[in-house]
């Protein structure tokens, strides 16, 4: 028996273009308003925003039962944001006097995904037991702002804050029990992580100008294992945490750049500012009311997997 729940693909992309301007010559993908103040204009670019939320669950409610020779249980977030068929999510510039543009990105996405067994409820399998909880991302956030002429000062932001949850519960008086020769019950959470994010500002031919940069990331991962009901195996138990009920590490990946260039006879400023703050927390509870039983082995195993950053900020 296999039972599973799986999040649907939610892809974003925005890439909308506003009319030229005929004096300045102001061109923005992002809707955008421009107002002067003695000969200073100023383009500013309402940013593009994504706020998701997404919740997954697969539920064995209070007192159910579930007998089978296998049992898969299984609860999966995939999501994708931003797209690799065009080159950047937010793209804005400007050529003329004594202008300035922003560009602005932002991602706020939350994603739990869970697998709950309830008070009470009893799956007894004569081969095996897989429960896994996991979420997959494929994260895009790109963002250019670029300008030329006299007094330029084009600025951007590439801002994404993320939140992964993946919990497996077992309840007060619940069971899992497998009873074959060698049937193990393994209990895993997993993610698979790819980031690419990007902000550049950059000024090009001008008299005089400056720009800035900003790429931030903060994601804020949680994988817990809590168990308040019985598993008892007449092999193995294995409960992971960042690993995948087989035991395959979580793969994450993250690329965060900023850059900011400043190619006039006189640059006034020049920054490039990188943000990265990443917590990830892994538990396994077993509580006063939980047991684990093994006749071979019981592993439990709350592990921190191989990640890999690759962070740049140039000026």
């Amino acid at each position: 028996i296999g039972i599973s729940s799986t999040s649907l693909i939610v892809e974003v992309s925005s890439e909308r273009h506003a009319p030229r301007c005929c004096k300045c010559g102001v061109e923005s993908i992002t809707k955008s308003i421009w107002f002067l103040i003695v000969v200073w204009h100023q383009l500013v670019a309402f940013p593009s925003i994504v706020n998701a939320t997404v919740n997954t669950k697969t539920n064995v409610l209070d007192n159910a039962s579930i007998n089978s020779k296998e049992i898969v249980l299984n609860s999966e977030n995939n999501f994708v944001t931003g797209s690799e068929k065009i080159s950047h999510n937010s793209y804005g510039a400007n050529y003329g006097g004594f202008a300035g543009s922003g560009n602005e990105s932002k991602q706020h996405i939350t994603a739990n995904s869970e697998v709950n067994i309830g008070k009470a409820a009893k799956l007894n399998a004569s081969d095996s037991i897989r429960i896994d909880a996991n979420t997959i991302y494929n994260l895009s956030n790109k963002v250019l702002s670029k300008g030329a002429g006299v007094g330029i000062h084009p600025y951007c932001t590439a801002d994404n804050d993320l939140t992964i949850n993946n919990l497996v519960t077992t309840a007060e008086k619940s069971e899992l029990f497998t009873d074959g020769i060698d049937a193990d019950i393994n209990i895993g959470t997993y993610n698979d992580y790819n980031a690419n994010l990007e902000s550049k500002a950059e000024v090009q031919g001008s008299a005089g100008g400056s720009t800035k940069s900003t790429s931030s990331f903060a994601l804020n991962n949680t994988n817990k294992v809590d168990i308040s009901g019985s598993i008892k195996s007449y092999h193995d138990v294995n409960i992971y945490t960042n690993k995948d009920s087989e035991g395959k590490n979580s793969k994450i990946y993250t690329n965060l750049s900023s850059e900011a260039y400043t190619k006039s006879l006189i640059s006034w400023s020049t920054d490039a500012i990188l943000k990265n703050n990443s917590k990830r927390n892994n538990y396994i509870n077993v509580n006063s009311t939980g047991s684990v039983e093994s006749v071979r082995h019981a592993t439990l195993y709350a592990a921190q997997s191989a990640e890999k950053y690759d962070l740049s900020a140039k000026e």
